[in-house]
């Protein structure tokens, strides 16, 4: 059995003493839980910019499966506070300079020492421009601590080159007022406009970002894990005509479907984070964990928020954190999740999609019923060329003996992609939905991950 990451241990139980604790989610959406003895405590640590960076630089990065097995703790009790404090050190990641350079050091030296940085992964359709040392130009929203001593901020050189310009001071910046959001109301958005305000740059290329936010991406699955947890708790203990909740068999059936997406995300990030910690990045497989796993997410979570039914609207303890973490996982689109593929996923992906045909992808198409198939536009054979990789990933994951990626999970992924391909087809077997309803109510009662980790969890 896996073991407790640093993190989870540091953390303790959101229910009760831990130092995230959902009732402060709830009684307070609109503050950090970063300023007081929870981001004290992180900051010390230096655990999460450290992990989230190459010791080339000195970090302590050595997989990023290690990395993202520590940032799920936080996404697992308040993706607010995740966001907070991983967005700005895999913006840095992202720029894959070499540690040499002198502005990497610097900017590197910042995050390591505990100071906090604006950034965000997402794509700006009208980036400000650097020329001369100097940028000019609005903004795009941007994750911004008020800890922040410096601003990461996507920009463009004059010869058309993509760059992260670094500004090390907000007196150099005309900010805007904080942005108001409907979920992620923890974390801080906000805007600036520079008027040739002194910045470093480094070169940030697309890919880099795409790889950045399918990291995100995977730990961002932790925040489905906790909600299904919630919903199985809610649904064996809520009593109703005679029984509970989770005898009644639409809702087993909606919290299998539930479990099989998780998997489903889980298999594909996993795939994607093996390809990196190999050595040998696959953008498709990153543009698939960007393009599928946010609408898998979002898709999960609004089917568990009919479970819930009228307990969701009132908002009733311990259950009421539930709709903040809704709200959270919709609002990720801020940060460059959105249920949307960006313009990246959709050129890697359309990609994939034409030359799948034959080759290692040919099973999964003909798994999918997807033989002779096309995409009707680019988008759509984006969405295509992910399912076929989240397959593929399933199959993988199938054939390393795991007990969670049985034979009967298999096929369950299966049908659930052909839906979400066609908006339509079969539904999962009776064999399939008991499986996954002892699967669930064997991690709850263990205290363990829903995620194939299977890594103890709140204490």
């Amino acid at each position: 059995m896996s073991t407790a990451t640093v993190l989870e241990s540091l953390l303790g139980d959101p229910f009760d003493d831990g130092l995230l604790p959902f009732a402060q989610t709830v009684s307070d959406e609109e503050r950090s839980r970063l300023r007081g003895e929870a981001g004290d405590a992180l900051r010390a640590t230096g655990l999460v910019a450290s992990l989230l960076l190459p010791r080339s630089v000195g970090g302590s990065c050595e997989t990023m499966r290690a990395a993202v097995a520590e940032g799920r703790a936080l996404f697992r009790r308040d993706p607010a506070s995740g966001l907070e404090l991983v967005t700005a050190p895999l913006a840095l990641h992202a720029t894959a300079v070499d540690a040499s350079d002198p502005v990497a050091a610097e900017a590197f030296g910042v995050l390591l020492s505990g100071g906090g940085a604006a950034a965000t992964l997402a794509e700006s359709r009208q980036p400000p421009r650097v020329r001369g040392g100097l940028l000019r130009g609005r903004t795009p929203l941007l994750v911004a601590p008020e800890t922040a001593a410096s601003w990461y901020i996507p920009s463009v050189g004059h010869d058309g080159a993509e760059l992260l310009a670094i500004c090390p001071a907000q007196e150099s910046l005309v900010l805007d007022p904080p942005t108001g959001t409907v979920g992620l109301r923890g974390t801080r958005f906000a805007t600036a406009t520079a008027l040739d305000a002194p910045v470093l740059a480094l070169p940030h290329g697309p890919q880099g970002r795409e790889r950045a936010r399918a990291v995100l991406a995977a730990m961002a699955i932790a925040t489905l894990d906790t909600s299904l947890r919630l919903a199985v708790r809610y649904a064996a203990g809520r009593e109703l005509y005679g029984g509970t909740v989770l005898d009644i068999p639409h809702a087993r059936g909606l919290i299998a479907e539930v479990h099989t997406d998780l998997l489903i995300a889980d298999a594909l990030a996993d795939s994607a984070l093996e390809a990196m910690d190999a050595g040998e990045p696959d953008a498709a497989k990153e543009s698939a964990v960007v393009a599928l796993v946010p609408r898998l997410l979002t898709d999960a979570m609004r089917s568990l928020s009919v479970l819930f039914g009228s307990t969701f609207y009132a908002r009733v303890a311990p259950y009421a954190v539930f709709e903040t973490l809704l709200r959270d996982v919709d609002a990720l689109a801020l940060a460059g999740l959105g249920r949307h593929p960006s313009d990246t996923s959709v050129a890697t992906l359309a990609a994939v999609e034409v030359h799948s045909d034959d080759g290692a992808l040919g099973p999964a198409r003909e798994a999918l019923g997807m033989e002779g198939r096309t995409g009707g536009g680019e988008v759509a054979s984006a969405l295509e060329a992910a399912t076929i990789l989240a397959w593929d990933a399933c199959d993988r994951r199938h054939a390393s003996g795991e007990a969670a990626a049985s034979s009967t999970w298999l096929e369950a992924a299966s049908i659930r992609l052909r839906r979400r391909l066609r908006g339509h087809g079969a539904v999962l077997s009776d064999a399939m939905i008991e499986g996954a309803i002892t699967d669930v109510v064997a991690s709850a009662d263990q205290q363990r991950s829903m995620t194939f980790d299977r890594v103890p969890v709140f204490g």
